[in-house]
């Protein structure tokens, strides 16, 4: 073989690995863009979970002091 055919090879490897590169190059650009749309989804879901906890706190504080008011039971105030 002469020294062509081996600068031939060495720049076919060279190129079947720059594709291998930008292929896992865009799968992993593929993922982090899932990654990011999931974790913006948590974090909808997580804002949406922490107003109905907190609707549901008030609901809980409210029925508290109606039955105290029915009860006729004394009461803290911040309860």
């Amino acid at each position: 073989m002469e020294f062509r055919d081996y600068i031939a090879i060495l720049s076919g490897l060279i190129g079947i690995l720059a594709t291998f590169t930008g292929i896992m190059w865009m799968l992993v650009q593929q993922i982090n863009k899932r990654i990011d749309t999931v974790e913006k989804r948590i974090d909808e879901l997580r804002e949406d979970m922490d107003r109905r906890f907190g609707e549901l706190r008030e609901e809980i504080k409210e029925i508290k002091l109606l039955l105290y008011k029915v009860l006729e039971v004394p009461h803290k105030q911040g309860e």
